[in-house]
């Protein structure tokens, strides 16, 4: 990977301290991890890693990099991408929930991430 590339992927999406900050003011415990992804999260015992996005940017710029999405299709636990301040009110929604509604919320979010990012379905887990 070019220094460039490792700049680029390395750099924060402009919203990320404000995605922060709403999931901080939900309870949920944040790690800012930056490799694989961006964030760690967890509320109730149910961890997610986050990949946050601007969705200020046109679709193809919000896909995940390579890297991201070699993590994502070797990792089996929850992963999602979260944009807005909406998003990260339905990831509490779920992670209140339990593991089930927060399996169910990032199986859903990737499919929609990939639906509009990609012109593809997300994968089967």
């Amino acid at each position: 990977m070019t220094d460039a590339a490792t700049k680029r992927n390395a750099r924060n999406d402009d919203n990320q301290p404000e995605i922060i900050k709403t999931l901080t003011q939900l309870g949920i415990t944040v790690e800012n991890i930056k490799v694989p992804a961006d964030l760690m999260v967890a509320k109730r015992a149910v961890t997610v890693i986050v990949e946050v996005k601007n969705p200020k940017q046109k679709a193809s710029d919000r896909r995940l990099t390579d890297n991201e999405l070699l993590f994502y299709n070797r990792w089996t636990g929850l992963f999602c991408v979260i944009e807005t301040k909406d998003d990260c009110r339905d990831l509490n929604a779920a992670l209140v929930d339990g593991f089930r509604a927060t399996f169910a919320y990032c199986e859903k979010n990737m499919q929609d991430h990939f639906r509009t990012c990609y012109n593809r379905r997300g994968k089967n887990k």
